[in-house]
């Protein structure tokens, strides 16, 4: 009985209990072994490329309460036991990109057929290919009103060669409710060191959330999902979900707001019409650029050309009597207040792109060009090649890059090809098409007397970076199954004893 109980206890706990049951001078002895264990990983993995399911790279998964210590303080020391990172261990680049995606999908519930919300998170891989070889996992933190959520993923370390490629990672976020407000960060891991560290936005990305509808009979109960993210200093991407398409609920505005949300819609400073298309997709984006410096907030609405008008209407439902009546709105809701502000002391001059490179095992080096500030107009760069020689400064390759005028990215990209065995050196400069010109120029500071031109800008170097070409294997002849009598008598014997062995011994586990 007492062994019974123990048994459910630790299950109830989630922890492992291994039953080791033996033969010893004719007495049946079983032994308890008791031992935390993390969860069965749910992050699915992808190759970005190909799109083709990875499986078996993500080996375990702490949930919290486990993972919260860390979060809090970004103490190595409070990582759950089975994720271990020493100070050695240096941080890597954060993920790529973030996304979210929403999808209404048939769920049964108890025996019915049911439309639901599903929420799932979408991040990729580092830029940086020697970030993405030396990525432990990735930790992902939640906030909401109910509190903060964490998940924290663990890889096989030794599967070097898929861990360079460009992967996708996907998270369903479990237990949805209505309207629920969720902050979203993603770390790569080994994260920062310190908690100081792990808060500067160069170290995660993030997205805001707001949930609609989990459960949609309805066209007036339904409520749409929404995702808001930064896209540049002064522009934001707002994602949402679309209605079921038997609901019939074709045409959308959203709504930007300067400052609060106000009813009377007297601090309505934007708006935005959008058709859904006759297509399979499950979300629609849209963005608001060149914003000023103030507080945000957006709300979506569907439109209805017959709303209220009984028997036409597009927003009707049911009451609990199962009444036909038409709903004074429909597809309504409203994102968190957002921020946009400026770092007034930055100024042309003083600007630095942000760079990253990518060594591909091809012969090839990526360059990633962080974009300027609209407010700054740095929409040209040069970027040159150095390669390792007795005169260090000598320029190999050099290519030019110009930032569309209707670009959303937050970056652009060169490639550098054809690149042979050596060290190369990246140096990216901004062009100032009115160098030096009194008035005109780009790249201006403030000096005592006002503005005034500089001769460069925007200018930043990487360090020595090394370029190894993999050379393709010579191919090599096909043997037999069993090259020799001697392997496949190895392979008969370990057979044997394994068989042998359990039948020997008895594992059993709850």
């Amino acid at each position: 009985m007492e062994r019974m109980a123990l048994k459910h206890f630790l299950k109830r706990k989630k922890i492992s209990v291994l039953i080791f049951c033996y033969v010893l001078l004719s007495s049946y002895v079983c032994v308890d072994f008791a031992f935390f264990a993390s969860d069965p990983c749910t992050l699915k993995v992808f190759e970005e490329q190909s799109g083709d399911r990875v499986e078996d790279l993500c080996l375990e998964e702490y949930k919290d309460p486990d993972c919260l210590p860390f979060v809090e303080h970004f103490n190595r020391l409070e990582l759950p036991t089975g994720f271990s990172l020493s100070d050695d261990d240096d941080p890597v680049q954060r993920p790529e990109s973030l996304d979210v995606t929403f999808s209404i999908e048939q769920d049964k519930d108890n025996g019915k057929e049911a439309l639901v919300l599903r929420i799932y998170v979408d991040w990729s891989s580092p830029f940086d290919r020697f970030s993405r070889e030396n990525t432990k996992g990735y930790l992902l933190i939640g906030q909401d009103t109910r509190g903060v959520m964490c998940r924290l993923f663990k890889f096989d370390a030794n599967k070097t060669d898929l861990l360079g490629k460009k992967l996708r990672f996907q998270y369903k976020i479990q237990d949805l409710e209505s309207l629920l407000s969720i902050a979203v960060k993603v770390y790569s891991m080994p994260p920062p060191k310190n908690l100081e560290e792990s808060e500067k936005k160069t170290t995660f990305m993030s997205l805001d959330l707001t949930t609609g509808s989990i459960s949609i009979d309805t066209p007036g109960e339904w409520m749409p999902s929404l995702s808001t993210r930064f896209i540049k200093e002064d522009a934001i991407e707002v994602k949402f979900g679309y209605p079921p398409s038997r609901l019939n609920l074709t045409h959308i505005e959203a709504h930007l707001f300067k400052g609060r949300y106000d009813k009377s819609k007297s601090n309505l400073i934007k708006k935005i019409s959008y058709t859904l298309p006759d297509s399979q997709d499950s979300q629609g984006m849209f963005s608001f650029t060149k914003l000023e410096e103030n507080e945000y907030r957006i709300e979506i609405h569907v439109i209805d050309p017959f709303l209220e008008q009984f028997g036409k209407c597009l927003c009707w439902s049911t009451s609990s009597e199962e009444a036909y009546y038409c709903a004074s709105r429909c597809g309504y809701n409203l994102s968190n207040l957002f921020k946009i502000s400026f770092d007034e002391t930055l100024v042309p001059g003083n600007w630095i792109p942000p760079l990253s490179t990518s060594v591909l095992k091809e012969g090839a080096i990526d360059v990633k060009i962080g974009h300027s500030p609209s407010r700054f107009n740095l929409t040209q760069f040069k970027v040159s090649l150095m390669k390792r020689t007795p005169f260090e400064y000598s320029t190999f390759k050099t290519l030019f890059y110009t930032e569309p005028s209707d670009s959303l990215k937050p970056a652009g990209l060169v490639s550098f090809t054809n690149l042979e065995n050596n060290e190369y050196k990246v140096v990216v400069e901004v062009i100032d098409p009115f160098r030096k010109h009194f008035g005109k120029c780009f790249c201006w500071i403030k000096g005592t007397n006002g503005r005034r031109c500089k001769n460069r800008c925007g200018v930043v170097a990487t360090d020595w970076i090394n370029v190894s070409v993999d050379v393709p294997a010579e191919p090599k002849a096909e043997k037999n199954q069993y090259s020799s009598p001697f392997e496949f008598n190895t392979c008969i014997i370990v057979t044997a004893l394994v068989t042998l062995q359990n039948g020997m011994f008895l594992f059993g586990s709850t």
